[in-house]
């Protein structure tokens, strides 16, 4: 009896490792990072290159860099930027499957409650799958919902938009989607209202449809 309770604690303990996160939220370079305001790509390339900057990424009018050298941010100083430090996992960020929260499976393409939950940290839902979720998000916030219960892969395959076929009401409307970083195809007027064919993720389509467009997935259930 002893020895069948055993192997049936096993097979439980067996189970749930195989449920365990399978996901890599380490930062791959380690190195302190910092980052200073900026004008435009112009402002920023000539700083890189009259300073050796090693630039990690630029996002909006922010430059993010790797510097311990203290010669080069005095430099920075001096010529009147104002440095900051930055947690490096706020600002790292990486694609990973998500597969479940607190061991339940993703039962269903419009799970509204986990789509809400997400969208208080900074994640984009890439795609939606019936038992698995394609999302893009920060170090710092994937190790948030990983301590929530939601259960994640290392995803490192290519991933494709959605070809859709997007209503609008008017011109500033195709300016609107652009501006959503939808991949724009061709702009077509169907009677009184353009149309717009191109590819978007899902975390772009959810919010055309919250502008009350009309998105349909070509070739396509919605």
């Amino acid at each position: 009896m002893k020895h069948l309770k055993f192997i049936f604690l096993m097979g439980l303990s067996i189970s749930f490792m195989s449920c365990d996160s399978k996901v890599n939220l380490d930062l791959t370079d380690k190195r302190p990072v910092k980052s200073i305001k900026i004008g435009d790509a112009t402002e920023a390339a000539l700083i890189e290159q009259e300073l050796d900057l090693e630039i990690k990424h630029i996002s909006g009018n922010t430059l993010y860099f790797y510097s311990d050298d203290q010669n080069t941010l005095s430099k920075l100083k001096d010529i009147g930027y104002q440095i900051s430090d930055e947690n490096p996992k706020q600002i790292s960020f990486r694609i990973v499957k998500l597969l479940s929260k607190d061991r339940t499976s993703l039962s269903t393409e419009n799970n509204i409650s986990i789509s809400k939950e997400l969208s208080r940290y900074n994640i984009k839902t890439m795609i939606r799958e019936k038992d698995h979720w394609i999302i893009y998000g920060a170090l710092s916030d994937l190790s948030t919902i990983k301590n929530m219960g939601y259960m994640m892969e290392d995803f490192n395959s290519e991933i494709f938009p959605r070809m859709v076929k997007i209503t609008v009401l008017s011109r500033n409307d195709v300016q609107i989607v652009n501006k959503l970083g939808v991949d724009i195809h061709s702009v077509e007027m169907e009677g009184n209202y353009p149309v717009i064919y191109g590819q978007a993720y899902d975390y772009q389509i959810d919010s055309m449809r919250v502008s009350e467009y009309r998105v349909e997935k070509i070739n396509e259930s919605l």
